[in-house]
């Protein structure tokens, strides 16, 4: 057999691998949610003030950040709409321009006010939440997690935490709350006085049992204003 030089390939040319298949292309869209959750969490590593709803916030917008990075979309609906509220938050407030008149003298300073004076005492309602993972009363929850004894303060009007009882004592989050919380305080104080009372009063004027909310239609449930299971589980 003759040698043809026109057939003939290089050793090299023959055995060159083939490119590697190029990777899939990730969702633009994805990667700018991403991008936004870590900026997210940077501004709310940034603020002076560390409280609790920012130092959570941060932290779940790391954790979004890297579930969302690693499996390309979110479980629902709403954890979408929680990623856009923490990108929301996170952004700095812009302070609204002012208007100087300087034809008119300058207005004497405004004395600031006297701060509130919190923490508060809340023995008797803190002890009982250690047996209780949950007290409704009329447009006030109080939570607790399994293990610890942390409480959380939430109102019907507000989302989110807006105060916490931490070994026995109230400290309230006014900037979450709207409003210097006398309202509120004044509330608490009334439960305090005797909290498992409070939670039967609540469960009769509204039909739900105060611990699991549930509705009350056993007629001695009724009137103890508590289901039966919750009633044997905490009030034995």
């Amino acid at each position: 057999m003759s040698f043809n030089p026109a057939s003939y390939k290089p050793v090299a040319a023959i055995l060159r691998p083939t490119a590697a298949p190029a990777a899939p292309a990730v969702d633009s869209s994805v990667a700018e949610k991403v991008k936004a959750l870590e900026q997210a969490a940077a501004q709310f590593a940034r603020r002076p003030r560390q409280d609790d709803f920012t130092i959570r916030s941060q932290a779940a917008a790391l954790d979004m950040a890297a579930k969302l990075e690693r499996f390309g979309s979110f479980v629902s609906d709403a954890q979408a709409s929680y990623a856009d509220k923490l990108i929301a938050w996170a952004k700095p407030r812009e302070a609204a321009p002012v208007q100087r008149d300087f034809t008119q003298a300058p207005a004497a300073p405004v004395a600031a006010p006297e701060p509130k004076a919190y923490p508060m005492a809340l023995p008797k309602l803190f002890a009982l939440m250690q047996r209780l993972a949950k007290l409704r009363f009329d447009g006030l929850t109080i939570a607790r997690k399994n293990g610890d004894s942390l409480c959380w303060v939430k109102v019907a009007e507000r989302e989110g935490v807006v105060g916490k009882i931490e070994n026995g004592q109230l400290v309230l989050f006014t900037g979450r709350l709207g409003n210097p919380g006398d309202a509120l305080k004044a509330k608490l104080a009334a439960i305090e006085q005797d909290p498992e009372a409070a939670a039967v009063l609540y469960g009769k004027a509204s039909g739900n049992c105060s611990i699991c909310g549930r509705d009350l239609t056993d007629p001695e449930s009724i009137e103890r204003g508590i289901g039966p299971i919750c009633a044997g589980k905490y009030f034995s």
